[in-house]
């Protein structure tokens, strides 16, 4: 049972991370100060450092939350309906993704900022490779499911299908990144013959 004490840490903790966010969106991962992000939240130093090591640390909760808010849209809780978890990831790189590329919104940094912020620090790394695993392991879940109901095809080791998954969304955000001019229809049509069940 939550505390209220408790609540508040946890609403300190998010509000922290959402201002990082807005701020590594608006400015990339190196240019806000601790400073500056916990003014935009509202918080002292002193909050700051109840929740965090350092700025790394903070950086690497803000990638770890982001790339779970972009996941969690691309897994498919619902196994039972045919292909479902297919369409889904294909649906969110049609209809969200790539929109939302056109109309130059962010909801927060960017994937290349991402890659940076790995490649300068393991702890930022860790954390990619461990969302990046949990979001392989939750998929692979439902493709067991789907395949236990017919709509995603057995002969094709479930985590195999569910890495190839991760792999076309992480695959779609390079591609909005980069402004690469994709047929995604023609590819979401051969990616959902790929892994249904021959008839």
């Amino acid at each position: 049972m939550k505390t209220p004490r408790s609540t508040a840490k946890q609403e300190t903790r998010s509000a922290l991370i959402q201002a990082a966010l807005q701020l590594f969106n608006e400015e990339g991962f190196d240019s806000p100060s601790l400073d500056a992000i916990c003014a935009k939240a509202g918080f002292t130093r002193g909050a700051f450092y109840v929740h965090f090591k350092d700025r790394d640390d903070l950086v690497a909760a803000a990638m770890g939350e982001s790339l779970q808010g972009l996941l969690k849209r691309v897994i498919d809780e619902n196994p039972e309906a045919e292909a479902s978890l297919l369409r889904t990831v294909v649906h969110y790189i049609n209809e969200t993704l790539l929109p939302r590329a056109a109309r130059e919104e962010k909801s927060g940094p960017r994937f290349h900022q991402f890659l940076e912020a790995c490649h300068r620090s393991s702890k930022v790394r860790g954390i990619f490779k461990e969302t990046i695993g949990e979001a392989i392991r939750r998929i692979d879940v439902s493709v067991k499911s789907g395949q236990k109901y017919g709509g995603i095809r057995e002969d094709i080791e479930s985590d195999d299908i569910s890495a190839v998954l991760v792999l076309m969304a992480l695959g779609a955000l390079v591609a909005v990144d980069v402004g690469l001019d994709m047929k995604l229809e023609e590819t979401r049509n051969a990616a959902l013959q790929l892994f249904q069940p021959p008839r």
